[in-house]
């Protein structure tokens, strides 16, 4: 049975054909060189990877096995993986596309017990995050390493100049974990590089990384200032799928244990499928303020990139010192685009967006190299 399809695309040096191609695979998510994808999606890519040769000119495209790929993963209850690769001399790139046969299609975490490291931004001691711990601790094996205090709004980041002081606590009778004096990324970072060997093993790591529950949506241009979803994306850096899960608070008080129970069920839906290793899915939970709370039903939306109303209310201190309050809930916006996790939220879905960290424009590329030659 045929285990892999090889493309191979030599171009002279004008390497546009590469960038477009992975830009196009990384739309449809591929991270690193690995894209899961369906036969369909496929045969769509290699169209794709054609036409773009073609326009570049000069190229040579092999395609080894391909009628053999048809016949024997067409039929194919497997979900094949693309890998791709970038090879450059001084008169010739070379792009590498390989097609592989992968596991079947079903869910990539099905080991008994499964490994997870817990994290937040608000606090080891933060409601949240008991309350997610009690409602996942059945998946498997819970570490929790999360932050000595609140850090809310840390973004992304980390501790250089000071060591990061670490200390094993119990926040609960039910949780242990480890106390990190730093942010959000820097839990993950020591988490995975120290930690996780110290206590399973040289080179283990966990199955997922789930940072949360944080108290306050992480929507819209949110997501950018957010510990939560740092710390999600620091795992995802580090080759480790992450899940970043958050609870609108709007008025009054939430309820806890009912959110991170309809959180478990959102997360459990996810991971139903593979996330692949470096990327990140965010998750917000709508207002919860009663154990009656009905599960609110899922909508994978895009981010709102609007930026948020900030009001800052101008004050004297009692040494005469002019100082700024900042005020405001966080989900005050210039503008709530139509299918965003901002106008979902408040139609109370549970929002679903899967987040990347390469911030290059892509299809600014080509007008930049035009511009600066």
């Amino acid at each position: 049975m045929l285990d892999s399809l090889r493309v191979r695309i030599e171009l002279e040096a004008d390497d546009d054909v590469t960038l477009q191609f992975k830009a196009f695979l990384q739309a449809r998510g591929a991270v690193s060189g690995t894209c899961p994808t369906t036969v369909a999606a496929l045969w769509e890519s290699l169209t794709v990877l054609a036409r773009l040769a073609m326009r570049a000119g000069k190229t040579k495209v092999a395609v080894d096995n391909a009628q053999q790929y048809r016949d024997a993963f067409a039929r194919s209850t497997s979900q094949p993986i693309v890998q791709f690769g970038i090879q450059r001399s001084s008169s010739r790139v070379q792009l590498l596309v390989i097609i592989t046969r992968a596991q079947p299609s079903t869910p990539l975490y099905t080991e008994n017990p499964m490994r997870i490291l817990l994290t937040n931004d608000d606090g080891i001691h933060a409601p949240g995050i008991a309350a997610l711990h009690a409602a996942i601790h059945d998946m498997g094996e819970v570490v929790t390493i999360a932050p000595a205090d609140a850090q809310s709004a840390a973004g992304h980041g980390i501790t250089f100049h000071t060591p990061l002081m670490v200390a094993e606590v119990s926040p609960n009778a039910h949780m242990k974990g480890f106390a990190v004096d730093g942010r959000p990324a820097d839990c993950v970072k020591v988490g995975l590089r120290r930690i996780w060997p110290d206590l399973f093993g040289d080179g283990a790591l966990p199955d997922i990384v789930i940072s949360g529950m944080n108290s306050g949506a992480n929507v819209g241009i949110n997501v950018i200032y957010s510990g939560t979803v740092a710390a999600a994306v620091e795992s995802a850096f580090l080759g480790v799928p992450a899940i970043a899960v958050s609870l609108h608070i709007g008025g009054g008080a939430p309820h806890w244990r009912r959110a991170a129970e309809i959180a478990r069920h959102a997360i459990n839906q996810v991971m139903k499928h593979r996330i692949e290793p470096h990327s990140v899915i965010n998750i917000n939970i709508p207002r919860t303020h009663t154990a009656e709370c009905a599960l609110p039903p899922m909508k994978v939306v895009t981010m709102n990139t609007a930026a948020g109303i900030d009001n800052y209310e101008r004050r004297v201190s009692p040494a005469g010192q002019v100082y700024y309050w900042p005020s405001g809930d966080g989900m005050k916006f210039f503008h709530t685009k139509a299918g965003t996790d901002v106008e979902a939220l408040n139609e109370r879905f549970i929002t679903i967006t899967p987040l990347q960290y390469d911030l290059t424009n892509y299809e600014s590329l080509a007008p930049w190299r035009d511009r600066l030659a």
